[in-house]
């Protein structure tokens, strides 16, 4: 009798000494998940920062189609304004009807030629200076949404170690 008492109290000690090892240990996990969720805010907050600096990738990006679209256009009246410069360049007479082309006209078709093809040169590289100017602010967009997709990355990581210490609960 005293030997079964000894075993039932040297049983129930373990099983105190295993339940406070139980408790601690789902101390250590509830800790750790609060430890968790308080990155999880705070990369909650990173992701919102981030965010905020994107909110104009779509404004950029109908920006920048609209210069190239502009560009184009301006392309195309440079080709016809040195097609039209060379023709005045070459030609005292139409070849298509052979009449002569007075030389106040012609000259002053050259002078609005060449002062057109000057503005039209001086807007292409403006356009090209803000369009290299959104490129950069839409690389930058584009960078600040990888940093974005790390973080949720790391976010649902996170999230999955709580759910694993859960389980240990």
């Amino acid at each position: 009798i005293s030997i079964e008492k000894e075993h039932i109290a040297k049983i129930m000690g373990d099983q105190k000494e295993m339940i406070e090892e139980k408790k601690k240990l789902r101390l250590k996990f509830e800790t750790g998940n609060e430890d968790i969720k308080s990155k999880i805010a705070d990369l909650l907050v990173d992701i919102g920062e981030l965010s905020q600096k994107t909110v104009n990738k779509l404004k950029l990006e109908e920006y920048h189609e609209n210069i190239k679209v502009v560009m184009d256009k301006l392309d195309n009246k440079v080709k016809k304004v040195n097609k039209d410069l060379e023709f005045f360049k070459h030609f005292d007479n139409c070849p298509t009807c052979k009449q002569s082309i007075d030389s106040d006209f012609k000259k002053d078709i050259l002078e609005k030629r060449s002062v057109q093809l000057e503005e039209n040169s001086e807007a292409v590289v403006k356009l090209q200076a803000k369009q290299t100017e959104i490129w950069g602010k839409l690389t930058e967009i584009f960078d600040i949404n990888a940093q974005i997709v790390d973080l949720q990355t790391k976010q649902s990581r996170l999230e999955l170690d709580i759910t694993t210490n859960n389980r240990f609960i």
